[in-house]
């Protein structure tokens, strides 16, 4: 009956979310799946319809994040106050620490069983004083993985990934160069 309705009551969505907490609480307790791939596909469920691009991604499910990564999202700068309540409110963050900059938000998201991940929020693609591509641009061009899951165009990722690297005077890891 609900998925024919063009639009959805408030309470279609409650009822949606209760079930998916449920059944995310379920799969833990079972050992079926731990809480950072439960919350990082709850992320990217969240971000389904929104404007933003994954930076570096090379997942190709948002749950085999592997432990050591975190999640570079470039979004539109609207969507960071919605962002920020998501994080905030799932139902696994313990703790979110916010550090806020001129140009993005790094979300520190300490889970319940004591995981870890790090988001950052990007709505300017900047390095000191140089912005070194558009986030519209970025947002523009990106493309939908089968996954669901948004990325930029080849062309921006490359650019966005080796000038990260080169601005900070890093090398630019070897698992970005086999990329591309």
């Amino acid at each position: 009956v609900y998925a024919h309705q063009p639009n959805w009551h408030m309470q279609v969505n409650w009822l949606l979310q209760t079930w998916n907490e449920a059944i995310s609480v379920a799969l833990v307790q079972n050992n079926l799946a731990s809480q950072r791939a439960l919350f990082c596909i709850d992320l990217f469920d969240y971000l389904s319809g929104k404007n933003y691009a994954t930076l570096k991604w090379l997942t190709h499910l948002p749950e085999e994040l592997p432990e050591t990564s975190d999640i570079d999202l470039c979004i539109a700068e609207n969507e960071k106050v919605g962002l920020h309540n998501f994080l905030q409110n799932h139902p696994f963050a313990a703790t979110v620490s916010v550090s806020h900059k001129s140009f993005m938000n790094n979300y520190g998201v300490v889970l319940n069983d004591a995981s870890l991940l790090s988001v950052d929020a990007i709505w300017k693609i900047k390095r000191t004083h140089l912005e070194i591509l558009t986030a519209q641009e970025v947002l523009d061009t990106c493309q939908v993985l089968s996954t669901g899951v948004q990325v930029p165009s080849v062309a921006n990722n490359f650019n966005y990934t080796w000038l990260f690297y080169l601005l900070n005077n890093a090398p630019v890891p070897e698992k970005y160069q086999e990329q591309f």
